[in-house]
């Protein structure tokens, strides 16, 4: 499920508001609307803080993995309607090259902060390509 939907699902079905999550994220309501509506994706920091606010709530964790799977996917740039099993494949498979695995235990290693900015730069690159 997409990350706006699985938000959306979620607020409604531990009856949170979207004034009350913007409070706890010191951001508009409107962000939150767009976060729901897929027209913005919330960064890093305002991700956790959504996720610490529900868990407070009593999201279980299977929703909260739910949640975490379907905020990579859009951070990570991942056609949402590629199958799971498919991308699991993907990921998991042994042919990445010795650059790939480098690339991935170093952004392991980054704080929140910088993998935002690794993304941000990684969305600039792309859109440069096309």
């Amino acid at each position: 499920m997409l990350f706006q939907s699985l938000l959306t699902n979620l607020l409604n079905s531990y009856n949170i508001r979207k004034n009350d999550l913007a409070i706890k994220l010191d951001v508009s309501p409107t962000m939150i609307t767009y976060f729901t509506n897929g027209k913005k994706q919330p960064t890093i920091e305002q991700f956790k803080k959504i996720c610490n606010y529900l868990e407070k709530k009593g999201i279980t964790q299977d929703e909260l993995v739910n949640l975490m799977d379907s905020f990579i996917f859009i951070k990570s740039g991942i056609d949402p309607k590629v199958r799971e099993d498919e991308l699991k494949k993907e990921i998991n498979s042994t042919d990445l090259d010795i650059l790939e695995r480098q690339v991935i235990k170093r952004f392991r290693n980054l704080n929140d902060e910088n993998k935002e900015i690794i993304f941000e730069h990684i969305d600039k690159l792309e859109r440069s390509q096309k």
